[in-house]
């Protein structure tokens, strides 16, 4: 090379500018335990998760509230803002200082979480915000009936505005809050029960709750201000909430609720089909409805080497598992057994 002539480029320059182009706009996301990534500035932390195939609870989705809490190890200022739902959630949830919410959470700079963060120590108590009377008259007792998300919401929002009320939650199930659109896991024998619930094991005694599993509420009398349970207690209140959710369609066709057919909606719904499946070393599997927990118990059946069929009211769709096949309901010629 003479003296004067511009020295010839680097062959790594060339790499570095076309790498500067294509990562331009992104940040750092590490998840610890599990991979570093390059993420898109304003993307969300749960879609960062699920397209680098990071195991996190997404019932968020799937209407479940308080699923995909992540615990941020550093860059908790490179997140986006948190609003008041959220913070609710996670007072709900008994995570405080350090933890957010995946599926709001958006990435704004370098950051590390924990995808998986433990609910397991004391939750602090919840602290009352205002004081609720209606008419003069004091609220000093309020029953809560249904203790899934929608009664568990109210009971949170019921402590807060009766700090020093008796607060009682009463649900017909033997279990803790748990993600209800997770239950199909139980099905293919992917999850334990436990790994379903999504409030700490303290979450009613630290909020002062009477917590009643496994009862069933059979009746309200309004002139006398009581619930009856079903093992004969009765219940005084000065506000009931009637927060019991929502229960499956079942169609009126002839052979439902014969041995091995079933209705999913709960736990015990759940375990039950596993059983049956395990007992009677079933290989097909017809389910009416291509809905999101439809399609789900499809996918968890198959893992079990369950041939299904699904069938709907909607247009054909055959999914991307390859292992079953939907059809329209009015189409199907299903054979008789």
């Amino acid at each position: 090379m003479t003296e004067g002539t511009p020295a010839a480029p680097h062959p790594g320059d060339e790499l570095l500018r076309v790498a500067e182009e294509v990562h331009a706009g992104e940040v750092s996301v590490a998840f610890r335990p599990g991979p570093t990534v390059m993420a898109k500035v304003g993307a969300k932390l749960l879609d960062i998760a699920e397209a680098s195939q990071v195991p996190i609870e997404t019932g968020c989705r799937m209407g479940m509230c308080g699923s995909d809490p992540v615990r941020v190890l550093e860059g908790s200022e490179n997140l986006s803002a948190m609003r008041s739902a959220e913070r609710r959630t996670l007072e709900r949830l008994g995570l405080g200082e350090g933890c957010r919410m995946a599926c709001v959470s958006r990435v704004q700079g370098p950051v590390v979480v924990d995808p998986q963060p433990s609910l397991e120590a004391p939750s602090e108590p919840v602290t009352a915000e205002r004081r609720a009377t209606s008419g003069g008259e004091a609220i000093r007792r309020v029953v809560v009936v249904g203790a899934g998300v929608a009664g568990v919401t109210a009971t949170e929002e019921v402590r807060r505005a009766l700090p020093d009320a008796e607060l009682t939650l009463v649900g017909d199930e033997p279990y803790a809050f748990y993600n209800r659109m997770a239950i199909t896991r139980l099905v293919g024998e992917s999850a334990s029960i436990d790994s379903l619930y999504l409030n700490r094991r303290d979450w009613a005694s630290s909020r002062r709750v009477d917590e009643r599993r496994g009862v069933a509420v059979e009746a309200i009398d309004r002139a006398a201000r009581e619930v009856s349970l079903a093992d004969g207690e009765r219940l005084p209140y000065d506000r009931v909430v009637v927060a019991t959710g929502a229960r499956p369609l079942v169609p009126p066709i002839e052979g439902i609720g014969v041995d091995g057919s079933f209705v999913l909606r709960t736990i015990d719904d759940a375990v039950q089909i596993q059983q049956h499946i395990r007992r009677h070393r079933c290989r097909t599997a017809v389910v009416v409805g291509g809905g999101l927990l439809g399609l789900e118990a499809a996918y968890h059946l198959s893992q079990l080497d369950v041939r299904v069929l699904v069938l709907d009211h909607e247009s054909l769709t055959v999914l991307s598992y390859g292992t079953f096949l939907t059809v329209r309901l009015d189409q199907a010629d299903v054979p008789e057994a």
